[in-house]
Formats: C-alpha cells, structure tokens, sequence
C-alpha cells in the first residue's frame, strides 16, 4: 500500500504505507473480485515498539504489587505493594538518647536517622532483637525519625 486510508471505508481498519491487503477467499469467476472487507487479511507493517512518547506494540502484565489498566491504547501502572511490609518507622523525641522500632523484619535490616529539617544523624545502631531496632544518639534538639528498612 502507497497511501494511506481506511480499507472499505471503514474507519476501525485504518491502512498505511507499508501496509499489506492479502485475498484469503477463492474468487469463484475470473474477472470478479471479493465483495466484503472479511475476505481480505490486513497485514499492518509500519506498528513498532511502543515507548513513552510512540504508540507501538507493547505489553505490561500486572504482577506482585503493581496493577494496570489499559485506555486507548495506553497502559497506566500502579504500585500496589504497600511500605508496610518493608518498612517501619519511629521517633526519638527531642532530648531523649534513644529510641526502638518494633518490625518483624529480622536482624537484616538498615536503619536510617534523620532529624526534622532532613538531616541524616548519625547514631550508633543496636539490633537488640530479630524483632526490633534501639538507636543510641546525642540528644537533639529536635525529633529524630527512625527509619527500618527490610532486606531481601
């Protein structure tokens, strides 16, 4: 095909160079052609791989933690997967030395401290229990958050 258009005027069956339109019916007489769309078999040449800004072919399957829905063509993927199951949170309130966070994570974990502004704070982390997080700090002025991080 050299121009584009819709094969039988029929708008759901855009055609465009590159394009291909096979017979897939016997024409019982020489001299006459198929008389229905349903006869033919478009072969569309010019769709390649979908990226972000091309409509092409492509695929998202949903999985563990993500959803996705599709509309015209376009996939829309959402996180599902909530922080909970690796993550947990504390406070150290300001002017205190310590502060433990309760997780069921087990010993491997990271453990971050940051103050109120963003700051990182540096402390010294004890895994008391496969269970839980004590952090040693230098009092602060402000809160602490403490931040437990599942690994693996």
């Amino acid at each position: 095909m050299s121009t584009a258009g819709n094969f039988f005027g029929n708008a759901a069956t855009p055609l465009t160079p590159g394009d291909s339109v096979i017979v897939q019916t016997a024409v019982p007489d020489p001299g006459t052609t198929p008389a229905v769309e349903g006869d033919f078999i478009v072969v569309q040449s010019d769709t390649d791989l979908a990226t972000l800004t091309t409509v092409g072919i492509g695929n998202v399957n949903a999985g563990t933690g993500i959803s996705v829905a599709y509309a015209a063509g376009t996939a829309t993927v959402t996180n599902t997967e909530t922080n909970t199951l690796n993550t947990a949170t504390g406070t150290i309130t300001a002017g205190s030395l310590s502060g433990t966070v309760t997780h069921a994570f087990g010993i491997n974990t990271i453990v971050q401290t940051i103050s109120s502004s963003g700051d990182t704070v540096f402390c010294d982390v004890a895994r008391t229990a496969t269970t839980s997080v004590a952090t040693i700090s230098v009092a602060e002025a402000t809160d602490i958050t403490i931040l437990v991080q599942k690994i693996g």
